[in-house]
């Protein structure tokens, strides 16, 4: 299995078996990636039944009051996401009215914003997250307007 991380980055793991998914687990760790592959393009049965492994799986990692969020995408570029590190954790409890100047101001380093592939599921610990309370992981949708490009997400959320 592979985990990555950096001394500085201890708040993810990423590894390209089911089995990391279990980190989420770790107080210091509020993200966690299982790199997979999946079909390109992905049948209509695929998305189906991969629909409800990842609920069964967000069912079974943590209990009903962890606020916690599941996203895979099936289609186009990865969800974006960001170290905790890099990130202003004061622009989130005070966004600036504009959507494009909050999200850069958000993050710290633009070099440090990661890119989840088409096919990884990632689980992240919400804000209110009990004991860990406004250190929730931070991600973004992909910048794909006025690219032609499209997206077939799954956001499953608790």
């Amino acid at each position: 299995m592979q985990l990555e991380a950096r001394a500085h980055e201890t708040d993810f793991r990423v590894g390209d078996r089911a089995s990391v998914l279990e980190e989420l687990r770790r107080p210091e760790v509020n993200l966690v990636i299982w790199q997979r592959s999946i079909p390109a393009p992905p049948s209509e049965a695929f998305i189906v039944d991969d629909v409800a492994r990842c609920v069964e799986i967000f069912r079974r990692l943590a209990q009903e009051d962890e606020p916690r969020a599941l996203l895979t995408t099936y289609v186009g570029p990865g969800t974006e996401w960001i170290p905790g590190h890099a990130v202003n954790r004061r622009v989130l409890d005070e966004p600036i009215e504009c959507a494009h100047a909050s999200n850069s101001a958000i993050v710290r380093d633009p070099s440090a914003v990661r890119r989840a592939r088409a096919g990884d599921v990632m689980i992240m610990k919400g804000r209110r997250w009990p004991g860990e309370e406004g250190r929730g992981a931070v991600h973004r949708s992909p910048p794909i307007a006025g690219t032609g490009q499209r997206r077939i997400l799954l956001m499953v959320t608790a």
